[in-house]
């Protein structure tokens, strides 16, 4: 979520590909072992799954989303 978070700002809006290798570096990074064994396409799904349930996280908890800066 910070790396995401991070990318969102630093890069901004209308910058996915961007942003998702920014995210995609800092998990490698964070994680290389589990990073070895997991191909960018099954990376690419959790984290649209994450995405996915982010957003209605979101859409459920306003106040939460309003301090973590969601749009």
């Amino acid at each position: 979520f910070n790396a995401c978070r991070k990318a969102e700002t630093e890069l901004g809006s209308k910058t996915g590909k961007a942003k998702r290798a920014q995210v995609y570096a800092a998990f490698r990074q964070q994680m290389p072992i589990i990073s070895l064994f997991l191909s960018e396409e099954q990376y690419d799904a959790y984290l649209d799954k994450a995405l996915e349930e982010l957003k209605e996280w979101f859409a459920k908890n306003a106040v939460a989303a309003e301090k973590l800066g969601s749009e």
